[in-house]
C-alpha cells in the first residue's frame, strides 16, 4: 500500500473514509497512557454519526487530470505516466502540452495502490495518479476554484503548474510544492481524521451532557471540517424563512442626532461592508437610531448582509451543485480534449444562485458551519495557486 493520495485542490484524501473506520474501531481501547479515557455514549454515537453519505460522496466523487498521448488518449498506465513524467517539460512544452481530464471514482482495491477508475460505459480505465504525469482532484472542488479565480485557473493550468512545482510527498505533505494548504492533515501514511484532538481530549469531551454538542466539538475543535463536502449551504430548513421578520418600531427623534447616524441606508450599508461583522453590531449599539437603522429593519439588514458577503466573504454565496460543469465526455464516456473543457463566459453570473430570504440569519449559519469553513479555506487555497501559476507564468 502506498501512503495517501490527496486532492491538489482541496488536500483532502478519499483515504479518510476507511481510515475511519478503523478510527472508530480503535477508539473503544483505551489509549496506553497514564490517563485511561475510553469513549461514553455520547463520543461512541457521535463518532458513527458525525459523517454522513454526502461527505462520502464527495471525496469518492474524483476527476482526474492529465497528458494526453499521441493517440489523443489520457496517459494512465504507471509505467507509461512515470516514463512520461522523468522525460521532464519546460514551460515551453508545457504550454502546448494537450491535457485530457475523465471523471473518475475511487475503488477501494485499485486506491491501495494509487489508481482510480474511470466512470465509462465500457471496461473502466485505471489511471495511476500517485505519481506521474496525472493526479486527481475532488469534482465538486472545481467548480470552487473556477468561481474563487473568476475562471481564470483551469485544469489546464493546474496541470501545468503541478508539473512545473511537483508534489509535495514529505512526512506531511498534501498536495502541490509551495502551496498552504491552511490546515495540515497530512501525517505519514495515515491522515488524521480528527486533526485538532488527541484521543483522551476527544473523550473529555463526554462531559459536555449533549450529543449535537459533542459532534460540534468534534467538527470545529477537532477538526473534522477539513473533510466535509464544501458545497453544503446552511440555508435552514424549507420554509423557515419564508416570513418576513417585522420591522421594528422608529425610535422617537433624538435631538441633536449625530451626523453619522443621519446617513442615508446606502451609505451607511457601503460603510458596513468595509468593517467586520462585529464592528456593525458595534456600530449598530452605537444608538437606538443605528440600532434601527442596521439591525431593527428587515430590508436594511437583509441588504448589509448581502453586500458584506460579497464585499469579504464571496465563498458564502449559495450556488446549486454544479459539478456536472466540471468535466465534460462523450457518449461512450470517453474523455473530451482539456480546451473544450473551458467554461462558458456567463458562468459567473447569477445563474445557478440560489435566493435567499434572509441574509442576516444565513450569515450567521455560515459562520458556525464546518462546511463553510473548509470551503473558505478551499477557496484561499485556490488563490494561491492562481498567484502561484501566475508567478510562473503558467
Amino acid at each position: 500500500m502506498i501512503g495517501p493520495i490527496y486532492c491538489l485542490i482541496s488536500g483532502c484524501t478519499p483515504q479518510i473514509h476507511p481510515e475511519r473506520s478503523q478510527w472508530e474501531e480503535s477508539v473503544y481501547e483505551p489509549v496506553r497512557c497514564e490517563d485511561k479515557h475510553v469513549p461514553g455514549p455520547l463520543v461512541e454515537e457521535a463518532i458513527k454519526t458525525l459523517v454522513d453519505d454526502e461527505d462520502e460522496e464527495w471525496m469518492d466523487n474524483v476527476t482526474v487530470i492529465g497528458l494526453a498521448d499521441n493517440r489523443g488518449k489520457l496517459i494512465g498506465h504507471q509505467d507509461k505516466s512515470l516514463r512520461a513524467e522523468k522525460k521532464g517539460f519546460d514551460v515551453g512544452r508545457l504550454r502546448d502540452a494537450p491535457i485530457l481530464s475523465d471523471h473518475c471514482y475511487v475503488d477501494r482495491d485499485s486506491w491501495e495502490y494509487g489508481d482510480i477508475l474511470s466512470k465509462t460505459k465500457r471496461k473502466p480505465t485505471v489511471y495511476h495518479v500517485s505519481q506521474g504525469v496525472c493526479f486527481m482532484v475532488l469534482t465538486r472542488t472545481l467548480a470552487i476554484m473556477r468561481r474563487a479565480t473568476d475562471g481564470q485557473l483551469t485544469p489546464q493550468r493546474l496541470w501545468r503548474l503541478a508539473m512545473i512545482l511537483g508534489r509535495d510527498t514529505g512526512f506531511s505533505g498534501t498536495g502541490i510544492k509551495d502551496i498552504d494548504y491552511g490546515f495540515n492533515v497530512g501525517q505519514a501514511y495515515y491522515p488524521w481524521t480528527l486533526p485538532g484532538l488527541y484521543h483522551n481530549d476527544m473523550c473529555k469531551l463526554e462531559s459536555l451532557g449533549d450529543l449535537e454538542l459533542v459532534k460540534e466539538a468534534m467538527m470545529l475543535q477537532g477538526g473534522y471540517w477539513v473533510w466535509t463536502a464544501p458545497d453544503r449551504f446552511p440555508l435552514g430548513a424549507p420554509g423557515q424563512h419564508a416570513r418576513r421578520p417585522k420591522d421594528e418600531a422608529e425610535p422617537s427623534n433624538a435631538p441633536n442626532p449625530a451626523k453619522f447616524e443621519m446617513l442615508p441606508i446606502e451609505a451607511l450599508t457601503h460603510i458596513m461592508t468595509l468593517v467586520s461583522l462585529a464592528d456593525i453590531v458595534s456600530v449598530a449599539s452605537a444608538s437606538k437610531r443605528l440600532q434601527h437603522k442596521i439591525l431593527g429593519v428587515h430590508s436594511n439588514t437583509n441588504t448589509i448582509a448581502r453586500e458584506w458577503i460579497n464585499a469579504n466573504a464571496p465563498w458564502y454565496k449559495p450556488y446549486q451543485r454544479d459539478e456536472e460543469e466540471t468535466h465534460q465526455s462523450d457518449d461512450d464516456g470517453d474523455s473530451i480534449v482539456s480546451d473544450d473543457l473551458e467554461e462558458d463566459d456567463d458562468d459567473d453570473n447569477e445563474d445557478g444562485a440560489i435566493p435567499i430570504a434572509d441574509w442576516w440569519q444565513y450569515l450567521k449559519r455560515c459562520l458556525q458551519s464546518g462546511s463553510m469553513k473548509n470551503r473558505k479555506r478551499i477557496w484561499a487555497v485556490c488563490e494561491r495557486l492562481e498567484q502561484k501559476a501566475d508567478e510562473f507564468g503558467v
